[in-house]
C-alpha cells in the first residue's frame, strides 16, 4: 500500500529530530497524554476523585501544536462552581489563611474553568511531559492541591447533628469491623458484637465518603494541627463508650 505524503514527510522529520505537526496531533498520544494527567490530579486528596467521579470535574487538551522543543497544547481543567464557593467562604471567614496562600504565590482560581499551556515530548511511542519550567501548570496544580486539601478538612466535620442517609458497602462495612477488632477492646459484650454497634451508630452519622475523608486526614501528618479531625474524634470516642469499647 502505498504511504501519503503527509505519513512520509512525518517520518523524515522524526528521522531527522524534528518534531513535526501530525505528530503533535496523534489521536492516540493524546488518550496517553490525558492518562498521565489525569492520573497526576487524581493522586490529590479524595475530595478532587469525588468531583471526577460525579463528573463535576472534567479535563481535556485542545490545540495541540508543534513548538521548536516538542508539542504544546492547552490544558482544560474545568471545576465545580460549589468547590470554588465552598473554599471562598472558609478563606473569607479565615483571612490570615488566605494571605498566606498568596504569600507562597497560589491562588483559588478565580473561574471554573482554567485553562494554561501544556508542553510535552513524543518519543516513539512514549508521550513525556516537559513542564519543569511552566510556571502557570506549577501554580495551577499547586492551587488544586490547597482547595481540595481543604475540602478534605471542611468535608470530613462531624457533630452530633451529623446524620448519613447512603447506607455503606459490605466491603466498607468488614474493613471497620476488621479496624475495630485489632485496635479496641471491648469492656462486657463479645468484640464483635461491641463493633457491629459501633459500625451501626458510625454508619448513623458518618456517610462512605465522609469516612475516606477521615481515613485520609488520619495519614496526613498536618491534621491534628488543624483540628480538623477533632468533630470526628469526639462522636468516635462517645460511640465506642455507648458500645463498651477502648482502646488497646
Amino acid at each position: 500500500m502505498s504511504r501519503t505524503l503527509p505519513a512520509i514527510l512525518t517520518s523524515l522529520l522524526y528521522c531527522l529530530g524534528i518534531p513535526s505537526a501530525w505528530a503533535c496531533d496523534n489521536a492516540t498520544d493524546q488518550v496517553k497524554l490525558f492518562s498521565l494527567e489525569s492520573k497526576a490530579l487524581l493522586d490529590n486528596a479524595p475530595t478532587f476523585r469525588h468531583g471526577w467521579e460525579d463528573g463535576n470535574i472534567q479535563l481535556k487538551f485542545k490545540d495541540h501544536r508543534t513548538q521548536a522543543e516538542g508539542c504544546q497544547a492547552t490544558m482544560q481543567l474545568t471545576l465545580p462552581q460549589t468547590d470554588l464557593d465552598e473554599v471562598n467562604a472558609y478563606l473569607d471567614q479565615h483571612p490570615a489563611k488566605r494571605i498566606l496562600l498568596g504569600a507562597q504565590g497560589y491562588a483559588i482560581p478565580e473561574n471554573r474553568i482554567v485553562a494554561v499551556d501544556y508542553r510535552y515530548q513524543v518519543k516513539g511511542d512514549a508521550v513525556i511531559p516537559s513542564n519543569a519550567e511552566n510556571k502557570p501548570l506549577k501554580d495551577l496544580h499547586h492551587s488544586i492541591e490547597f482547595m481540595y486539601q481543604l475540602l478534605a478538612q471542611t468535608r470530613a466535620d462531624i457533630t452530633p447533628a451529623s446524620r448519613n442517609t447512603q447506607p455503606w458497602s459490605a466491603e466498607r462495612k468488614a474493613q471497620q469491623a476488621q479496624r475495630c477488632a485489632e485496635t479496641l477492646k471491648a469492656e462486657t459484650a463479645p468484640i464483635l458484637s461491641a463493633c457491629d454497634c459501633r459500625i451501626e451508630k458510625l454508619e448513623q452519622q458518618v456517610s462512605m465518603r465522609q469516612l475516606e475523608l477521615v481515613d485520609f486526614l488520619l495519614e496526613q501528618p498536618y491534621s491534628t494541627a488543624t483540628g480538623a479531625l477533632i468533630g470526628y474524634t469526639e462522636q468516635s470516642k462517645a460511640i465506642n463508650h455507648g458500645c463498651g469499647l477502648s482502646k488497646r
